[in-house]
């Protein structure tokens, strides 16, 4: 196999993960797109981020936030599916803790006197 059809194969690779999220309207985080490419190539970690640079460059590809999106499918404006899939704060989970716990305190002191 050539240096050229490597590369082609790799490109390939990059552009048909990227698509698959896309149709669904969500992002590839870049880290997880990175470490796959790496697993499945075989290759390291100095070799990936140069392809999403020759992609990003050639306007491909559109890297945002963490995330990586294919050109093809990319909606600066209606990135709404992002915002419905992603998980709960931490911030928000520990406010409600603190206030069921000072709602069964508030209980126990009702049901005390």
């Amino acid at each position: 196999m050539t240096l050229q059809d490597r590369k082609r194969m790799r490109t390939h690779w990059f552009l048909e993960k990227l698509n698959s999220q896309g149709v669904a309207g969500l992002g590839y985080p870049q880290e997880k797109l990175l470490a796959e490419f790496c697993l499945f190539f075989g290759a390291s970690m100095r070799v990936a981020p140069d392809y999403l640079k020759e992609l990003e460059s050639a306007e491909r590809i559109v890297i945002k936030d963490g995330s990586v999106y294919s050109r093809r499918f990319f909606d600066a404006k209606a990135n709404i599916r992002e915002e419905v899939f992603a998980p709960e704060e931490p911030e928000d989970e520990a406010e409600k803790e603190m206030d069921k716990i000072i709602k069964n305190q508030k209980g126990v002191k009702q049901s005390g006197n």
